[in-house]
């Protein structure tokens, strides 16, 4: 379902990404100039904002566990369905990054994606997982601070003799600053032949769009997994485009915690691949360690510049 855009005074007033910051990662401060024409026998004061890069975007994914933390690790998310929820806690993981579009998975049904964008101020997007009441209580959604003009979804698994593990990938179009993106969010079921499937289901529909592109998501897989070759061959994994402190610690730490498993410990399975022919990437981060205990995974985020 497609949220109603916010009113104006929110979608251009203080929460407008142009305007809500006059210091913004990778931007410094903004150059302003004060233009005073007289008027008659007074004067009239104009302020404009010369400076400001109408290009730069910061795009998160954050598999949020059904909203649980981490409390009982290693417990599949739908045995935790009815556990206590820590929704503004997320929500303010989300905001310490400040985002403009936010990829979410393991989101327990829309009233989840609808309380975390009502907080965040945010427009959404939500999809379930297919249509079987085992796969459909759950799935993803796209938060957006700009406005959502279009929303799809697709299958990328269905999954097989076990209609449970189904899996979506959802297309939201945003304009941004008069041109349309294409972003996609999904995540992908692990279990049996999926993870063969998944990337090229998920490029075949990514492959359609028109638009730049910028997939986000869960895709269960670490970065050397051959199965993620289709993505790779047509996207660029943000994480490997620069190499910086940032960049480095992601690789290395990893966005996915697993504190009962030592071998799943530190995998970097959340990603955010773009199209480099029309995106460029600045900079990439995880999610500040004081936020880590509201997910099992770690909020991973890219500031990109459109080109």
């Amino acid at each position: 379902m497609l949220r109603k855009s916010l009113p104006l005074f929110v979608r251009y007033g203080f929460k407008n990404p142009i305007g809500r910051n006059l210091i913004r990662k990778g931007e410094g401060m903004k150059k302003l100039i004060v233009i005073t024409l007289l008027l008659f026998s007074g004067s009239l004061l104009f302020i404009e904002n010369i400076g400001a890069s109408d290009k730069n975007l910061v795009v998160m994914t954050f598999n949020i566990r059904v909203g649980v933390g981490m409390i009982k690790p290693g417990t599949p998310p739908h045995n935790l369905k009815n556990s206590p929820k820590i929704l503004d806690s997320i929500a303010q993981a989300i905001k310490s990054v400040d985002p403009d579009i936010v990829g979410l998975q393991e989101v327990q049904g829309e009233n989840q994606a609808k309380i975390l964008a009502e907080t965040l101020s945010m427009n959404y997007s939500y999809s379930r997982h297919g249509n079987n009441k085992d796969a459909s209580w759950w799935g993803v959604a796209i938060l957006s601070k700009y406005e959502i003009i279009n929303s799809k979804n697709y299958t990328v698994y269905s999954g097989g003799q076990k209609p449970w593990r189904a899996r979506t990938i959802i297309e939201c179009t945003i304009k941004v600053n008069d041109k349309n993106i294409s972003f996609f969010n999904t995540h992908f079921q692990h279990q049996g032949d999926a993870l063969k499937k998944e990337p090229k289901n998920a490029i075949e529909k990514i492959s359609e769009s028109k638009n730049p592109v910028i997939l986000m998501g869960d895709l269960n897989m670490q970065p050397d997994d051959s199965n993620l070759k289709p993505i790779k061959d047509a996207l660029k994994d943000s994480c490997e485009a620069i190499s910086n402190e940032n960049s480095n610690f992601a690789k290395t730490n990893g966005t996915f915690q697993s504190p009962n498993d030592p071998k799943y410990d530190h995998w970097r399975i959340d990603y955010i691949f773009y199209d480099p022919k029309t995106i460029r990437i600045i900079d990439v981060g995880l999610v500040d360690k004081k936020y880590w205990d509201t997910s099992d995974h770690i909020g991973y985020f890219a500031t990109i510049e459109l080109i």
